[in-house]
């Protein structure tokens, strides 16, 4: 799905946590990407500035560095999401406090323009959420990192 301008991934429940908005609120969002984490509760870490993300997604070891380390964000709900934030803060006005006060919770990437999909992961039987821009240096992939 293509994606232009902010994107926060988080579980999706934590969008509507906060201000009683449900679930069909989310339909709401036009730029919007779900899927089940493929193993339930988890943490995951997004690295960044790499040539091919999905390849790197499946063979990670010399890209879990601090230099290409974005973020970390997780899931209770057994549900990823990525969503554009503007369009999350119309849904749900309260969510940058919210993040702000949860970091773990959400990462963000700031300025993206390209693809982003999410894939089956071979190697940790779980979901990698990978994102392709025509900037090399913005393209990013997560791991699962914990439970």
């Amino acid at each position: 799905m293509y994606f232009k301008g902010d994107l926060i991934i988080t579980d999706p429940s934590y969008i509507y946590n906060e201000d009683e908005i449900t679930f069909e609120d989310l339909d709401k969002l036009k730029t919007i990407l779900t899927d089940s984490t493929g193993c339930g509760d988890w943490s995951c870490t997004v690295f960044g500035n790499i040539e091919n993300p999905k390849e790197a997604a499946e063979d990670p070891d010399e890209y879990m560095t601090i230099e290409h380390k974005r973020g970390n964000f997780c899931a209770d709900s057994g549900e990823v999401c990525v969503a554009l934030l503007e369009e999350v803060k119309q849904v749900c006005p309260n969510f940058v406090e919210w993040a702000f006060l949860h970091p773990w919770c959400v990462a963000v990437i700031p300025n993206f323009k390209g693809d982003v999909s999410i894939i089956d992961n071979p190697l940790t039987g779980s979901k990698s959420v990978i994102g392709i821009s025509p900037i090399i240096n913005k393209n990013f992939f997560t791991l699962q990192t914990g439970l």
